[in-house]
C-alpha cells in the first residue's frame, strides 16, 4: 500500500534534484512498496520555457529529447526494482498551456494521433498519465508569486475590472476538463493547484463549483485516482491538494483516492507523509487506492458494469486498501527512520 503516484528527479526536470536512481532508492529505504514515476512531459515552443530553462540554454527539441531519456531509464529502473519489493509504474505528467495545441503534440509524443481513443493514447509508451495543468492564459500559476499574479491580471478588463481571480478558477476547470476528457488520465494531478497562493480561497460563486461537480463526476465515471498531493503542506497549506470542501466532494461522490509526494528529488520523497494521513483520517477516508501493472490480459473478474472500472485501457489495474490503511506498519517504519535520521 505504501505509495506515490507523482514524483519527479532533477535527471529529466530542471527545477527537481539528484537522479532517478537515488529518488528510487530513497522511496526504497523509506518502506514504500509502490513509487510510480511521472516526469514533465515536454513543451513544444519556446515561449513556453521556464527562466531556469533559458538560462540553461534548453530548447523545446531538448526536452523532448530528455523525455525520451527519460522513458529509458525509468523502464531500465523498472526492471532492476521488480526483484526489490519496489513497484514501479513509468508515467508522465500532463500540460495543457493553449487548447489545442498542448494535448495535439502530447499525443504526438506519446506516439498516438487524433484517431487514438482517449484511455489508450500513450500505450505501450507509459504506463500511467497523471493528468496536470500549471497554466492559466498561458502564464504559469505555480512558479511563483509574481508570475501568478500576472496570470490572474489577464483576466481583468476595463469593463470587468474586479473577478479576475474567479475567472482564472473558471477556466482551469474548464481546461482541467479538456485533459480529462482527452486523455482519461488515471490520476488526477492537484485538483485545486488554483488555490497554491490563496490557500484560503472559498469556491462559493455557484457557478464555479458546478464546475468543479462537473470536473469530479466525469473522472469518478471513469474510475480515475484523485490524488492526496502533500506538496501542499510544503507550500505553506494546512491540507493536501484537494482542499477540504473538494476533498469532502469527492468523498460523496465515491471518488477514489490515492497518496502522491509529488516529489522533486531525495529530500522530499514522502515529506509530510504523516501529516496527509492525519489529514485523510480527520477528514474520514477510509479507502485509499492505488495503480499496479495489469497482468492480466483476459481477467477472469471484469468490471460489472454497474460501477466505475478498476482496469484501464493503458494496461494497469486500480487496488483498494480499506480503513486498514490507517494503521498499516509501514507508518510506524517510516516515522521511525524519519527520527533516526534527525
Amino acid at each position: 500500500m505504501p505509495h506515490s503516484h507523482h514524483t519527479h528527479s532533477g535527471q529529466f526536470c530542471s527545477h527537481a534534484k539528484d537522479t532517478l536512481a537515488q529518488v528510487l532508492e530513497r522511496a526504497h529505504n523509506l518502506g514504500f512498496t509502490h513509487f510510480h514515476l511521472s516526469e514533465h512531459v515536454p513543451r513544444q515552443d519556446a515561449s513556453e520555457l521556464y527562466p531556469e530553462e533559458i538560462e540553461a540554454s534548453i530548447t523545446p527539441e531538448k526536452l523532448r529529447t530528455t523525455f525520451q531519456s527519460y522513458l529509458t531509464e525509468a523502464r531500465r529502473l523498472r526492471r532492476d526494482y521488480s526483484n526489490r519489493s519496489l513497484h514501479v509504474l513509468v508515467g508522465c505528467e500532463t500540460e495543457n498551456i493553449t487548447s489545442p495545441g498542448t494535448l495535439d503534440y502530447l499525443t504526438q509524443v506519446l506516439g498516438s494521433d487524433a484517431n487514438t481513443a482517449p484511455e489508450l493514447i500513450g500505450k505501450g509508451v507509459v504506463d500511467y498519465i497523471v493528468g496536470s495543468l500549471h497554466h492559466t492564459n498561458s502564464i504559469p500559476i505555480d512558479f511563483d508569486r509574481d508570475t501568478f499574479d500576472k496570470s490572474v491580471a489577464s483576466f481583468q478588463t476595463p469593463a470587468s475590472p474586479d473577478g479576475a481571480y474567479l475567472k482564472l478558477v473558471d477556466r482551469y476547470l474548464d481546461d482541467q476538463l479538456e485533459i480529462l476528457q482527452r486523455l482519461k488520465p488515471e490520476v488526477i494531478g492537484h485538483f485545486d493547484l488554483f488555490r497554491l497562493f490563496e490557500p484560503s480561497l472559498k469556491i462559493e460563486a455557484p457557478e464555479v463549483w458546478a464546475k468543479v461537480r462537473r470536473n469530479v463526476r466525469f473522472a469518478v465515471e471513469y474510475g480515475a485516482l484523485f490524488e492526496c498531493n502533500a506538496a501542499a503542506f510544503r507550500k505553506g497549506w494546512n491540507t493536501s491538494y484537494p482542499g477540504k470542501e473538494i476533498l469532502d466532494l469527492i468523498i460523496n461522490s465515491k471518488g477514489r483516492l490515492c497518496l502522491s509526494d509529488d516529489s522533486h528529488g531525495v529530500q522530499a520523497v514522502g515529506l509530510n507523509y504523516l501529516r496527509l494521513r492525519q489529514y485523510l483520517i480527520e477528514s474520514g477516508v477510509d479507502t485509499i487506492w492505488y495503480l499496479e501493472k495489469d497482468t492480466n490480459s483476459s481477467p477472469s473478474n471484469p468490471d460489472d458494469g454497474k460501477s466505475a472500472p478498476t482496469r484501464f485501457a493503458r494496461g494497469t489495474i486500480a487496488r483498494a486498501m480499506g480503513p486498514e490503511w490507517q494503521t498499516h506498519a509501514f507508518w510506524t517504519t517510516f516515522a521511525n527512520t524519519l527520527e533516526s535520521e534527525k
